[in-house]
């Protein structure tokens, strides 16, 4: 046979045994796994730059009480709450246990934070936790927020949540503090609810602030719903509530118990017209 013929197929056969070794090598180098949980489901997740392994669904999973922090999958759900774990998500359920909020988290599209039960799923973070932009949306559900304050620019939405222990959603720069457990002005426009805040079936227990205990509203709409407020209090006005001119408030079967204004202006609720 002709030398070079032969030397033509021996280069073919190299080359054939090169291309997998080295496609195999280019698979194990890339950071991104892909994995089945079921026979009809498969989830793909990526490695980020401080090494934690970061779900690719739009919808997350915590477990304070697995052993090991996983990737947010419902099979290997994360066990500690980092608020880059809520970043680009939808949805984000937790089962029972306490979560402490790593650092203060902005919200800037649609979020909702799920819990197993009010009172046995607590997030704490000793501050304002979350601040909900203009046009965004905070929809939570069955959750105890424990010290941890919420700023509402745009809407929120609390249904069967507990807010215990918060203290001052929002200071000026005069050293004013306003609503314990959640400041509302609103100014964005939402196609699903008014801006505002919307809270149904939920606890305030113990919150401070300058003004309005548990809730201070400056423009827009808060609607309360068959809720309780105990032992909240203001140093000024609105030991539970102070809403400013400008406000739509909405009280439906809701109590107000040993809240207190130590000014002695709304015990309970405090309006002011201009």
């Amino acid at each position: 046979m002709d030398k070079n013929v032969i030397g033509i197929l021996l280069f073919f056969v190299l080359l054939i045994l090169i291309i997998p070794s080295v496609s195999a090598n280019e698979i194990n180098e890339n950071s991104t796994n892909v994995y089945e949980l079921s026979d009809d489901v498969v989830y793909s997740d990526t490695i980020d730059d401080n090494g934690f392994v970061q779900a690719a669904s739009d919808t997350v999973y915590f477990n304070a009480s697995v052993q090991k922090d996983g990737n947010g999958s419902v099979n290997n759900p994360y066990k500690y709450l980092r608020s880059d774990r809520l970043n680009k998500i939808s949805t984000a359920y937790f089962a029972d246990g306490v979560y402490r909020l790593d650092s203060y988290r902005g919200i800037y599209s649609d979020l909702e934070l799920i819990g197993q039960s009010a009172e046995n799923t607590i997030i704490r973070y000793d501050g304002m936790a979350f601040s909900i932009g203009v046009d965004a949306s905070l929809y939570a559900c069955n959750i105890t927020f424990l010290k941890s304050s919420i700023r509402d620019f745009g809407v929120f939405v609390a249904e069967d949540c507990i807010f215990k222990d918060c203290v001052a959603a929002y200071v000026d720069t005069y050293g004013n503090s306003f609503g314990g457990a959640i400041y509302c002005k609103s100014g964005g426009i939402s196609s699903i609810y008014s801006p505002g805040s919307f809270l149904t079936n939920c606890t305030f227990i113990d919150n401070f602030a300058q003004y309005g205990g548990a809730v201070y509203v400056e423009i827009g709409v808060l609607s309360i719903s068959n809720s309780r407020f105990i032992n909240n209090s203001a140093s000024a006005y609105g030991g539970a509530v102070s809403c400013e001119d400008g406000t739509t408030l909405m009280v439906y079967d809701s109590s107000f118990d040993g809240d207190i204004s130590l000014d002695d202006a709304g015990g309970a609720i405090y309006g002011k017209t201009y």
